[in-house]
Protein backbone atom coordinates (compact mmCIF):
# COMPACT_ATOMS: atom_id res chain seq x y z
CA UNK A 1 0.00 0.00 0.00
CA UNK A 2 2.83 2.25 0.89
CA UNK A 3 4.48 1.72 -2.69
CA UNK A 4 1.00 2.24 -4.20
CA UNK A 5 0.44 5.48 -2.20
CA UNK A 6 4.24 6.62 -3.25
CA UNK A 7 2.83 5.89 -7.11
CA UNK A 8 0.11 8.16 -7.29
CA UNK A 9 -2.09 4.61 -7.79
CA UNK A 10 -3.87 5.37 -4.43
CA UNK A 11 -4.92 7.87 -1.92
CA UNK A 12 -3.85 8.64 1.89
CA UNK A 13 -7.23 7.47 2.92
CA UNK A 14 -7.76 4.62 0.93
CA UNK A 15 -4.11 3.20 1.86
CA UNK A 16 -5.82 3.79 5.88
CA UNK A 17 -9.02 2.16 4.58
CA UNK A 18 -6.86 -0.90 3.53
CA UNK A 19 -4.73 -1.19 6.00
CA UNK A 20 -7.58 -1.40 8.38
CA UNK A 21 -9.48 -3.77 6.22
CA UNK A 22 -6.34 -5.94 6.13
CA UNK A 23 -5.92 -5.96 10.37
CA UNK A 24 -9.37 -7.32 10.57
CA UNK A 25 -9.09 -9.75 7.76
CA UNK A 26 -5.68 -10.91 9.54
CA UNK A 27 -7.14 -11.34 12.92
CA UNK A 28 -10.34 -13.06 11.90
CA UNK A 29 -7.65 -15.66 9.69
CA UNK A 30 -5.76 -16.14 13.08
CA UNK A 31 -8.97 -16.92 15.21
CA UNK A 32 -9.76 -19.43 12.20
CA UNK A 33 -6.55 -21.36 11.69
CA UNK A 34 -6.09 -20.85 16.27
CA UNK A 35 -9.45 -23.31 16.19
CA UNK A 36 -7.45 -26.29 14.11
CA UNK A 37 -5.31 -27.33 17.52
CA UNK A 38 -8.77 -27.18 19.63
CA UNK A 39 -10.70 -29.26 16.83
CA UNK A 40 -8.42 -31.96 16.74
CA UNK A 41 -7.84 -32.13 20.09
CA UNK A 42 -11.64 -32.10 20.66
CA UNK A 43 -12.01 -35.02 17.82
CA UNK A 44 -9.35 -36.79 19.83
CA UNK A 45 -11.23 -36.57 22.87
CA UNK A 46 -14.43 -37.80 21.43
CA UNK A 47 -12.75 -40.74 20.31
CA UNK A 48 -11.25 -41.89 23.70
CA UNK A 49 -14.39 -41.72 25.28
CA UNK A 50 -16.42 -43.38 22.62
CA UNK A 51 -13.40 -46.18 22.87
CA UNK A 52 -14.00 -46.21 26.89
CA UNK A 53 -18.02 -46.78 25.76
CA UNK A 54 -17.75 -49.54 23.67
CA UNK A 55 -15.38 -51.75 26.15
CA UNK A 56 -17.59 -54.74 27.00
CA UNK A 57 -19.33 -55.04 29.85
CA UNK A 58 -17.03 -56.78 33.14
CA UNK A 59 -18.50 -60.22 34.03
CA UNK A 60 -19.42 -60.69 37.36
CA UNK A 61 -19.49 -64.80 37.40
CA UNK A 62 -18.34 -65.68 40.86
CA UNK A 63 -20.48 -63.04 42.68
CA UNK A 64 -22.18 -66.26 45.13
CA UNK A 65 -18.42 -67.42 45.85
CA UNK A 66 -17.16 -63.97 46.78
CA UNK A 67 -20.18 -63.47 49.04
CA UNK A 68 -19.36 -66.77 51.11
CA UNK A 69 -15.92 -65.55 51.60
CA UNK A 70 -17.15 -62.23 53.27
CA UNK A 71 -19.68 -63.71 55.27
CA UNK A 72 -17.16 -65.95 56.89
CA UNK A 73 -16.11 -64.94 60.60
CA UNK A 74 -12.57 -64.00 59.67
CA UNK A 75 -12.55 -62.61 56.03
CA UNK A 76 -9.05 -63.97 54.97
CA UNK A 77 -7.96 -64.84 51.96
CA UNK A 78 -5.12 -66.49 50.67
CA UNK A 79 -3.13 -65.08 46.89
CA UNK A 80 -1.53 -67.67 44.60
CA UNK A 81 -0.32 -66.68 41.23
CA UNK A 82 1.40 -69.72 39.21
CA UNK A 83 3.52 -69.97 35.97
CA UNK A 84 1.64 -66.51 34.73
CA UNK A 85 2.41 -64.94 31.67
CA UNK A 86 1.01 -61.85 30.62
CA UNK A 87 1.76 -59.26 27.86
CA UNK A 88 -0.08 -55.75 26.94
CA UNK A 89 1.13 -56.31 22.60
CA UNK A 90 2.58 -59.54 21.03
CA UNK A 91 6.13 -60.02 21.53
CA UNK A 92 6.08 -56.97 24.37
CA UNK A 93 6.18 -59.52 27.38
CA UNK A 94 5.82 -57.73 30.90
CA UNK A 95 5.64 -61.91 33.04
CA UNK A 96 6.68 -64.75 32.21
CA UNK A 97 5.83 -67.87 34.89
CA UNK A 98 5.29 -65.92 37.44
CA UNK A 99 5.07 -67.39 41.11
CA UNK A 100 3.69 -65.44 44.12
CA UNK A 101 2.02 -66.56 46.98
CA UNK A 102 0.70 -64.05 49.55
CA UNK A 103 -0.51 -65.65 53.16
CA UNK A 104 -3.13 -64.12 55.42
CA UNK A 105 -1.60 -61.87 57.62
CA UNK A 106 1.72 -61.29 55.24
CA UNK A 107 3.47 -58.26 54.07
CA UNK A 108 4.61 -58.56 50.77
CA UNK A 109 6.45 -56.19 48.55
CA UNK A 110 6.85 -55.93 44.83
CA UNK A 111 10.30 -53.96 44.53
CA UNK A 112 11.83 -53.13 41.27
CA UNK A 113 12.35 -50.44 39.00
CA UNK A 114 9.98 -48.37 37.18
CA UNK A 115 8.43 -50.21 34.27
CA UNK A 116 9.26 -53.23 35.68
CA UNK A 117 5.70 -54.50 36.04
CA UNK A 118 4.67 -53.59 39.70
CA UNK A 119 1.48 -51.33 38.52
CA UNK A 120 0.62 -54.05 36.25
CA UNK A 121 0.50 -56.84 38.87
CA UNK A 122 -2.10 -54.74 40.65
CA UNK A 123 -4.16 -54.58 37.87
CA UNK A 124 -3.94 -58.37 37.27
CA UNK A 125 -4.86 -58.61 40.59
CA UNK A 126 -7.74 -56.39 40.50
CA UNK A 127 -9.20 -57.96 37.40
CA UNK A 128 -8.60 -54.83 35.33
CA UNK A 129 -6.59 -57.38 32.98
CA UNK A 130 -6.82 -61.10 32.23
CA UNK A 131 -3.10 -63.44 32.09
CA UNK A 132 -3.00 -65.16 28.96
CA UNK A 133 -1.33 -68.18 30.72
CA UNK A 134 -1.20 -69.58 34.29
CA UNK A 135 -3.49 -69.10 37.20
CA UNK A 136 -3.93 -66.11 39.57
CA UNK A 137 -6.43 -67.35 42.47
CA UNK A 138 -7.47 -66.24 45.94
CA UNK A 139 -8.69 -68.93 48.52
CA UNK A 140 -10.84 -68.14 51.44
CA UNK A 141 -13.51 -69.45 53.71
CA UNK A 142 -14.42 -72.41 55.67
CA UNK A 143 -14.48 -75.40 54.24
CA UNK A 144 -11.81 -73.51 51.56
CA UNK A 145 -13.13 -71.78 48.53
CA UNK A 146 -11.00 -71.26 45.79
CA UNK A 147 -11.80 -68.96 42.73
CA UNK A 148 -9.95 -67.11 40.06
CA UNK A 149 -9.44 -63.42 40.43
CA UNK A 150 -12.09 -61.40 38.25
CA UNK A 151 -14.06 -58.24 38.46
CA UNK A 152 -16.26 -59.92 41.14
CA UNK A 153 -13.38 -60.69 43.66
CA UNK A 154 -12.23 -56.84 43.51
CA UNK A 155 -14.22 -57.19 46.79
CA UNK A 156 -12.01 -58.37 48.34
CA UNK A 157 -8.97 -55.84 47.78
CA UNK A 158 -8.59 -52.64 49.11
CA UNK A 159 -6.14 -50.48 46.90
CA UNK A 160 -4.58 -47.68 47.68
CA UNK A 161 -3.45 -45.50 44.67
CA UNK A 162 -0.33 -43.61 44.45
CA UNK A 163 -2.25 -40.43 43.11
CA UNK A 164 -5.16 -38.61 44.88
CA UNK A 165 -8.44 -38.08 42.52
CA UNK A 166 -11.03 -35.34 43.77
CA UNK A 167 -13.66 -34.65 41.61
CA UNK A 168 -15.31 -30.77 41.42
CA UNK A 169 -18.00 -30.67 44.24
CA UNK A 170 -18.08 -30.85 47.70
CA UNK A 171 -16.41 -32.74 50.77
CA UNK A 172 -19.32 -34.71 51.07
CA UNK A 173 -20.36 -35.48 47.07
CA UNK A 174 -16.38 -36.86 46.68
CA UNK A 175 -16.72 -38.52 49.92
CA UNK A 176 -20.66 -40.60 48.46
CA UNK A 177 -18.52 -41.57 45.29
CA UNK A 178 -18.31 -44.61 47.39
CA UNK A 179 -21.34 -44.94 49.00
CA UNK A 180 -24.24 -42.74 47.84
CA UNK A 181 -26.93 -43.34 50.69
CA UNK A 182 -24.29 -42.25 53.59
CA UNK A 183 -25.82 -39.60 56.16
CA UNK A 184 -23.41 -36.94 57.57
CA UNK A 185 -22.59 -38.28 60.90
CA UNK A 186 -21.49 -41.81 58.38
CA UNK A 187 -18.77 -38.95 56.54
CA UNK A 188 -18.32 -37.42 60.10
CA UNK A 189 -17.17 -41.10 61.17
CA UNK A 190 -15.36 -41.55 58.14
CA UNK A 191 -13.44 -38.46 58.28
CA UNK A 192 -12.61 -39.58 61.64
CA UNK A 193 -11.28 -42.96 61.14
CA UNK A 194 -9.00 -40.53 58.03
CA UNK A 195 -7.70 -38.32 60.58
CA UNK A 196 -9.11 -36.00 58.21
CA UNK A 197 -12.07 -34.12 60.43
CA UNK A 198 -9.96 -32.07 62.17
CA UNK A 199 -9.21 -29.60 58.87
CA UNK A 200 -12.21 -30.15 57.30
CA UNK A 201 -14.75 -29.25 60.35
CA UNK A 202 -12.47 -26.22 60.32
CA UNK A 203 -13.65 -25.36 56.45
CA UNK A 204 -15.94 -22.82 55.70
CA UNK A 205 -18.93 -25.24 55.67
CA UNK A 206 -17.54 -28.02 56.66
CA UNK A 207 -17.99 -31.25 54.36
CA UNK A 208 -20.18 -28.88 52.05
CA UNK A 209 -17.71 -27.26 51.83
CA UNK A 210 -17.00 -26.40 47.65
CA UNK A 211 -13.95 -27.97 46.54
CA UNK A 212 -12.13 -27.19 43.06
CA UNK A 213 -11.67 -29.70 40.20
CA UNK A 214 -8.68 -32.05 41.38
CA UNK A 215 -9.18 -30.67 45.08
CA UNK A 216 -8.24 -27.45 44.16
CA UNK A 217 -8.55 -25.40 47.63
CA UNK A 218 -7.11 -27.79 49.77
CA UNK A 219 -3.31 -28.50 50.27
CA UNK A 220 -1.67 -31.69 48.90
CA UNK A 221 -1.57 -33.28 51.73
CA UNK A 222 -5.14 -32.91 52.92
CA UNK A 223 -6.01 -34.40 49.57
Amino acid sequence: SVYRLWGNHITFGEMTMFLQLSGTLSGAFGALVGMVPAAISLATSAGRVMEVTQLPAEQYTHTQQVEQILAGKQCSVQLQVEDMDFSYLPGNCVFRQVQLQAEPGQIVALVGPSGGGKTTMLRILLGIVTVEQGSVTVTGAQPPITIPVSPSTRRLFSYVPQDNTLFSGTVAENLRIMKPDATDQELQAVLKLACADGFVDNLPDGIHTLLGERGNGLSEGQI
